[in-house]
């Protein structure tokens, strides 16, 4: 079905079920922010199951994920509903692979291995873990570094980046307070721009300044000499 025909349709159920407008307004938000765009990048017009579920792999719904992505999942799995059963059905969970590829996913399963032997907890902090690092090693593989030697500093600051809305999987073991304090720091130094949106959910975005990025080769020689030296 052409996803624009599903999506009225989704729209024509929600109405019947009296969702209020501004639930509806949030669901029609996040297919244009998800699915559609999805779509359009790949030049697809039809949806089926297949699509919902290639889209989803790249939210990576599961441990500490922001609201916005478990919403853009829900927000799929309506669409699966509408278009396989004409209602909007309940939750549909999807299990997602996390994979750890190549050598760099070799380091990555022997890390956790011996987080394992630590006796961390295998429901929860390592399945959070392992979809981290796998979302760093996909990023890793689709800029060429495909080793543990060719990981910099530089690669590590702009896979955050390009994350905006997963940041807090990467700092979470910072207090929110502790957080915004050092964010306010940096903005102040010069070293990081800040940018609000005014949208639904609230969108804030960070990005190194010139002035910052100017440090990352200070930042990869330093990172160097400790390795060298300690």
């Amino acid at each position: 079905m052409k996803i624009q025909n599903l999506i009225e349709r989704a729209n024509h159920l929600l109405k019947e079920a009296r969702y209020s407008s501004s639930r509806i307004y949030i669901y029609n938000w996040l297919w244009k922010k998800g699915i559609l765009e999805f779509m359009n990048s790949k030049g697809l017009v039809d949806y089926d199951e297949n699509v919902g579920n290639e889209y989803m792999l790249t939210c990576h719904d599961g441990y500490g994920v922001t609201f916005r992505h478990r919403d853009l999942i829900k927000s799929i799995e309506l669409l699966t509903n509408v278009l396989l059963n004409d209602n909007l059905g309940g939750r549909i969970h999807h299990a997602v692979p996390y994979p750890l590829r190549g050598d760099i996913g070799k380091a990555a399963n022997q890390y956790l291995d011996f987080l394992i032997s630590q006796r961390i907890s295998e429901k929860k902090t390592l399945p959070r873990y392992k979809k981290t690092i796998s979302n760093f090693i996909e990023y890793l593989f689709e800029i060429g570094i495909e080793n543990l030697l060719g990981i910099t500093e530089e690669a590590i600051v702009k896979y955050i980046e390009s994350r905006e809305h997963q940041k807090k999987e990467y700092v979470d073991t910072i207090s929110r307070k502790v957080l915004t304090e050092q964010l306010r720091e940096l903005e102040a130094d010069g070293l990081i721009s800040r940018k609000q949106y005014k949208e639904v959910p609230p969108k804030v975005e960070y990005a190194l300044t010139e002035y910052g990025q100017s440090l990352c080769p200070l930042l990869a020689y330093i990172s160097a000499w400790n390795k060298e030296k300690v």
